[in-house]
């Protein structure tokens, strides 16, 4: 689960309770905002470029 408080201090949407990292960071770019690698980690996403590549092998990015 991801800290609320963290992410609206970024500017980043709210996370849902159950939202796995992978789907954040998909509604994250879908919503036209970008993370990079320290955001992800002030959030608790230890490596965003692991999140980046299991969301390309499902085929939402290209």
């Amino acid at each position: 689960m991801l800290p609320r408080n963290k992410c609206l201090e970024l500017g980043l949407p709210e996370p849902n309770d159950c939202q796995k990292e992978s789907n954040y960071v998909l509604s994250v770019i879908s919503q036209g905002l970008t993370i990079n690698t320290n955001m992800a980690r002030y959030i608790g996403i230890d490596d965003l470029q692991d999140v980046v590549c299991a969301i390309k092998r499902k085929g939402y990015l290209t």
